[in-house]
């Protein structure tokens, strides 16, 4: 959960045959090529985290997108995967965010499908260290502590979203100077959220969320991660 809410990547196109995620046809892009696709990554840099937005437009290679998926690597192996919850408010632009430990920026890789379909689909595979700088690092300079985030963020939910039922784990936080919404410092509180049973009384998965606390104490629902 911190990696995601300590609240967006491309490699170059490779000329042997594609990487696949089961029978999606992968195409890992260099910067260039995302610029052909219309893709934008912006970054905004923390004390200790990054804040990264991904942009595209669901038109051409893309006017079937169907999800974004966050995947954190160690060597070969995916030790974390979450789909990320996208933004279309400026239509037909789509936009997702996500806020990480600076150590992990260099383990996290976005896929975006493309397509799907019976007989199988596309993506693109985006590696988040091609296009952030790794060193950017921005001066502490909080007006709310950290316990006092966490504390607000907690309130924030207990009265304002009542339906959302922290579970009982210990709340992440992350400084960003500037926020990737509207450029401004912010606190990044991120909790596990435990969805109550389904109509059916089946088990519904938990998902983490991020709560936005300002430098003026002002408190804001921020995004989800599946």
């Amino acid at each position: 959960m911190k990696t995601i809410l300590n609240l967006l990547a491309l490699l170059a196109l490779m000329a042997a045959a594609s990487p696949c995620l089961g029978e999606t046809t992968v195409e890992r892009v260099s910067k260039e090529r995302g610029k052909e696709l219309g893709m934008e990554v912006r970054s905004t840099p923390g004390v200790d985290g990054v804040g990264v937005e991904l942009e595209f437009k669901a038109a051409g290679a893309l006017r079937e997108f169907g999800r974004v998926e966050l995947e954190i690597n160690e060597g070969e192996k995916t030790v974390f995967h979450a789909t990320l919850r996208e933004e279309r408010s400026r239509a037909p632009s789509v936009v997702v965010r996500f806020a990480a430990d600076r150590s992990n920026l260099e383990k996290i890789t976005l896929l975006v499908v493309a397509s799907e379909g019976r007989v199988g689909g596309s993506g693109y595979r985006l590696r988040v260290k091609d296009f952030v700088d790794l060193a950017a690092r921005a001066e502490r300079r909080e007006a709310v502590s950290k316990e006092d985030a966490i504390r607000l963020a907690k309130e924030h939910l207990r009265t304002e979203h009542p339906e959302m039922v922290v579970a009982e784990k210990e709340p992440t936080a992350e400084y960003l100077e500037k926020s990737p919404i509207d450029g401004k410092p912010v606190w990044v509180v991120g909790f596990v959220i435990s969805p109550p049973k389904n109509a059916e009384g089946g088990f519904v998965k938990p998902y983490t969320q991020a709560v936005f606390v300002r430098s003026d104490g002002s408190v804001v629902l921020g995004p989800a991660a599946s």
